[in-house]
């Protein structure tokens, strides 16, 4: 994730438990709530409450690998356990420092007290960050973005443990020219249903989302209809930038939890059920943190985000689980 005109972020992981409401907007609601009526928004993943044990994972000790953490900590639900991958660096954040920012690994047996691996990090070769996870079968496919000197791309590395990781090469960089990325592409969000494969990213200056498919997961064609997803109207939370987070599905619509900012940056909700044209939720932004990842269990939804204002850790915010929820093909 691009951060036009702001400082570096560090990082604690949050979480936050929803009854699908959550409440800690900052902004005030109107009394009509746009989830509990019809439409669209029906019980939508909206109310969501933070959990006590925050912040779930925080950075190293100074000097450790990951005395920082940077962006999304991405989590998925496989075989009864919870997995996690962040991106982690020491020193000061430097984009002319080349392989800066390196991949960790953590488990979890219940969602909130987070082991990580003791062989992080478990990737160093090449600058990763804001990363996403998808499983296909007995593969992990792994997408983040590379910052090194300022020019982003997004490439992929794949693995059968989660723990060892081969670099695949780019899969998506910027479009020289462009009116809307033509400075840079990252944050990739990759959602598989069978075919195609889709990603939302984003792309800048100054940031908003666009969409790639694809039929194998390597070979990615952007959108026609690019972007997808505009920064908002002046005067507004989400004015500055706007980029993907997570995705959900429910009766066949997709929802998409997306970070708006600034100053401050926080994490919205829109809907869609093409993956092109979207929607806002009215009561937006839904959470004081940013760069939710949405992840579903049989009895409860957990939200990991990353910790504002600092930005040093990751929050947990959690609601219980709803049967409308649908998760992403895993073959």
């Amino acid at each position: 994730m691009k951060y036009q005109a702001f400082s570096s972020i560090v990082g604690n992981i949050m979480i936050a438990v929803a009854a699908f409401s959550l409440a800690t907007a900052g902004e005030p609601r109107t009394t009509r709530d746009p989830a509990a009526g019809g439409g669209v928004w029906q019980g939508a993943p909206v109310h969501w409450t933070a959990h006590p044990a925050n912040p779930v994972l925080s950075p190293g000790p100074p000097g450790a690998w990951d005395e920082h953490i940077r962006e999304r900590m991405w989590v998925i639900h496989d075989d009864g356990r919870f997995l996690a991958w962040y991106g982690g660096w020491k020193g000061n954040y430097d984009k002319k420092t080349p392989n800066l920012v390196h991949l960790g690994f953590a488990t979890s047996e219940d969602g909130i007290r987070w082991t990580k691996h003791p062989k992080n990090p478990v990737f160093d070769q090449r600058w990763v960050e804001d990363v996403c996870v998808v499983k296909l079968r007995d593969t992990y496919y792994l997408y983040g973005e590379d910052e090194t000197e300022n020019k982003t791309a997004i490439h992929l590395l794949t693995s059968t443990d989660g723990v060892q990781w081969t670099a695949r090469g780019n899969v998506l960089q910027k479009t020289a020219g462009s009116d809307w990325e033509g400075g840079w592409v990252g944050t990739p969000l990759v959602w598989r249903e069978l075919n195609p494969w889709y990603m939302l990213y984003e792309g800048g200056p100054p940031g908003d989302v666009g969409l790639a498919t694809s039929a194998d997961g390597v070979h990615w064609q952007k959108s026609l209809n690019n972007p997808v997803l505009r920064r908002a109207a002046k005067g507004t939370w989400d004015d500055n930038v706007v980029g993907p987070s997570s995705i959900l599905k429910r009766n066949g619509r997709y929802y998409l939890f997306y970070i708006g900012g600034g100053p401050q940056f926080r994490d919205g909700l829109a809907t869609s059920n093409d993956f092109v044209h979207w929607t806002r939720y009215p009561g937006n932004p839904l959470v004081s943190d940013m760069s939710a990842v949405f992840v579903a269990t049989p009895n409860k939804c957990l939200l990991y985000c990353r910790q504002n204002p600092s930005r040093s850790a990751t929050t947990l915010y959690v609601a219980p689980a709803s049967r409308w929820i649908r998760r992403p093909s895993s073959g």
